[in-house]
């Protein structure tokens, strides 16, 4: 993982370690990975990332797929992961 977007004003890191950071699932908002070459391998290697990340429990609820429609129901938590890639 590149890039957390967390709330710090209501969750702060719970250890850091130079540039490393443990924060709690409860504040994370996204995860960004930053490729700069984009290859099966690599999507390999996010797609297991971005499962670990589904399978935190924020609250003791558990984070969802973004939703096509509507809004998000109470008590479901959001996480979206993107990959950005460049050349």
């Amino acid at each position: 993982m590149d890039l957390l977007i967390y709330d710090q004003s209501t969750a702060a890191p719970i250890h850091t370690a130079g540039e490393n950071l443990i924060v709690p699932a409860e504040a994370l908002y996204s995860v960004v990975e930053v490729k700069s070459v984009l290859s099966q391998a690599e999507l390999d290697i996010c797609l297991g990332a971005a499962q670990k990340i589904r399978s935190l429990r924020p609250f003791k609820k558990q984070f969802i797929a973004s939703p096509t429609e509507g809004q998000v129901e109470k008590d479901h938590y959001l996480c979206p992961y993107y990959i950005f890639s460049y050349t």
